[in-house]
């Protein structure tokens, strides 16, 4: 089946990007989600004062990468709709 609208190396090229852009936002926030969590671990295996914070920080780790993945998406979604709608020659 052939495209009625083609694709060019830049937009490929920027599509990548931005699909690596999301990837290594989406590890950093898991790295530091995986040690927050190491963190209430340990403060609650020892009785700590702290663990009600963490768990905050944890809340807000939480809610914060929501938002970051709802405008990555956003904005991929208004990039592919770009694609779709203007058809961009080779």
């Amino acid at each position: 089946m052939t495209s009625t609208n083609p694709i060019n190396r830049a937009t490929l090229c920027a599509m990548a990007s931005r699909r690596y852009d999301a990837a290594n936002i989406a590890h950093r926030y898991a790295c530091m989600m995986a040690t927050t969590i190491n963190v209430i671990t340990k403060l609650h295996q020892a009785g700590d004062p702290l663990l009600g914070p963490m768990l905050d920080v944890a809340g807000w780790l939480t809610e914060d990468v929501e938002h970051c993945f709802a405008s990555e998406l956003d904005e991929a979604q208004l990039q592919m709709g770009k694609l779709g709608n203007e058809g961009l020659a080779s």
